[in-house]
């Protein structure tokens, strides 16, 4: 009996903000499925860390630190791709991120900041990758929105705004590539128990020991399950996927309101 190849098996990806959480969840598992990996964090720190790991299982894996709200750097990693290995099959959008602040105080300079590690980064990312996918006639697309996305979060105004613009574009690449084999899909997490995440749920009264309450589930998302449906969107097994927003947040949008006193 032959060992079965992995879902991505022979694949170049690009996965943005792989230097911790979400992104590097998602790098260890291409990785482990076969995938030919470029890493992106602007956090040089978090890719040499991930390079280890990777380079003692064998991974093959190029680490391209910097800041993905920048064009040049998305398409310096495109150019990569094709120089290096000759082509470009996967491209996830995972940097980005933000804080709770009360509407009044985000003045002009915050405001445009959480549009450029929120928006900017997925735009310029799709527009390198197509660049790329155009020529190949073939690709696939996953950009990280969020829940707060699809429902109103408190404190995330811009984030949430800038989110719902990914879920826009999506759609909006979906229709117009899908014709040349490009498909174009959304995660939207939930809240999920990453690094990050996990200080600022230490900053809260109750040390963030509640947060999973209003989840049905009642519990947090691991990295691990965000990178397994973006495995899947990112796979063959998905060939005739494209342009959905795909929420993986324990039921959160499931449900009109959430639960009360459970």
């Amino acid at each position: 009996m032959t060992e079965r190849a992995g879902r991505i098996e022979g694949k170049v990806a690009v996965v943005t903000g792989a230097g911790s959480g979400i992104g590097r969840a998602i790098a260890k598992r291409f990785v482990a499925e076969g995938a030919t990996l470029i890493a992106n964090d602007i956090v040089a720190e978090g890719l040499e860390s991930l390079a280890k790991e990777l380079a003692s299982v064998g991974g093959r894996a190029v680490m391209f630190p910097g800041d993905m709200s920048q064009s040049a750097t998305a398409q310096a990693m495109a150019d990569l791709a094709v120089q290096q290995f000759g082509r470009l099959d996967v491209w996830v959008n995972t940097a980005g991120g933000s804080y709770p602040i009360a509407f009044t105080d985000i003045d002009e300079k915050a405001y445009r900041a959480e549009f450029a590690k929120n928006l900017d980064t997925a735009w310029f990312g799709c527009q390198a990758a197509i660049r790329v996918m155009e020529k190949q006639q073939s690709g696939s697309i996953i950009n990280f929105a969020s829940g707060a996305a699809i429902l109103a979060s408190q404190g995330l105004h811009a984030y949430s705004a800038a989110k719902a613009a990914i879920l826009s574009l999506t759609r909006n690449l979906a229709l117009e590539y899908g014709p040349i084999g490009i498909r174009v899909n959304a995660i939207a997490p939930g809240a999920i128990k990453t690094p990050v995440f996990e200080v600022y749920l230490d900053s809260l009264p109750d040390k963030g020991k509640s947060q999973g309450d209003h989840i049905p589930m009642k519990r947090l998302g691991r990295p691990e399950e965000l990178a397994a449906a973006v495995l899947f969107l990112a796979s063959d097994d998905a060939s005739y996927v494209t342009g959905v927003t795909l929420p993986v947040d324990g039921a959160i949008t499931a449900v009109l309101t959430p639960p009360k006193g459970l």
